[in-house]
C-alpha cells in the first residue's frame, strides 16, 4: 500500500502522497499518480476542496502515453475546475503517432466535461491513412477557439479548434 500522509486538525484536512501510487489496468498499460510538492487533496473550513497531482500513464490496452501536471484543482459551485498541462503520444483511428501538448483548463459542471486551451498546442502526426490519399509527417498548431478544445457530454464529443501553420507530405 502507498504511504501517504493525513493531517486533520480544526484548521482542516491535508492529505499528502508520500509516493507513488501506480495502478495496472487488467486491459494493459499503466497508471501512476506520482507524489507533488502540495497536497493531493485539501479541505479547509472556509475555502472549497483542492489539491495538486502529477498523471503518467502507459501505452497499453487503450491507454496513450501521457504526462499530465495538475498544479491546482479545485471544487468550485459549478463543479470540478483544474489547471493542468501535459504531453501525450497515441494513436487514434486513421491518425498513427500523434504527439501533443497542451495547458488549459479543465471544468466539469452539471455533467459535461470541457477543455480550454490556455494557447496554441504544438501537434504532430506521423501518418494519417485516407486511403489513396494518405497523408505522412503532418505538423502545426491546434489554436483557441471561441469554444473549448474538447467537450463531452449527453454522449457527444465535440472537438473546435483554430489550425494553424498546417504541413504534411501527401
Amino acid at each position: 500500500a502507498p504511504s501517504v500522509r493525513l493531517r486533520a486538525s480544526n484548521s482542516g484536512i491535508e492529505l499528502n502522497l508520500l509516493e507513488t501510487v501506480q495502478l495496472t489496468p487488467t486491459q494493459g498499460g499503466q497508471v501512476r499518480l506520482e507524489a507533488a510538492k502540495s497536497p493531493l487533496f485539501t479541505l479547509s473550513p472556509n475555502g472549497p476542496a483542492s489539491g495538486a497531482a502529477k498523471l503518467v500513464s502507459t501505452p497499453g490496452g487503450g491507454l496513450p502515453r501521457a504526462e499530465i501536471d495538475i498544479p491546482r484543482w479545485q471544487m468550485t459551485p459549478r463543479g470540478l475546475e483544474a489547471q493542468m498541462s501535459g504531453r501525450a503520444s497515441l494513436d487514434f483511428g486513421p491518425a498513427q503517432g500523434i504527439d501533443l501538448s497542451a495547458s488549459g483548463l479543465l471544468r466539469s459542471p452539471s455533467g459535461t466535461t470541457t477543455f480550454t486551451l490556455r494557447d496554441c498546442m504544438p501537434v504532430t502526426v506521423r501518418q494519417i491513412e485516407l486511403g489513396e490519399n494518405d497523408l505522412s509527417n503532418v505538423a502545426g498548431q491546434a489554436c483557441p477557439s471561441d469554444r473549448p478544445l474538447l467537450t463531452l457530454g449527453d454522449g457527444r464529443t465535440q472537438v473546435s479548434a483554430r489550425l494553424a501553420e498546417i504541413t504534411a507530405t501527401a
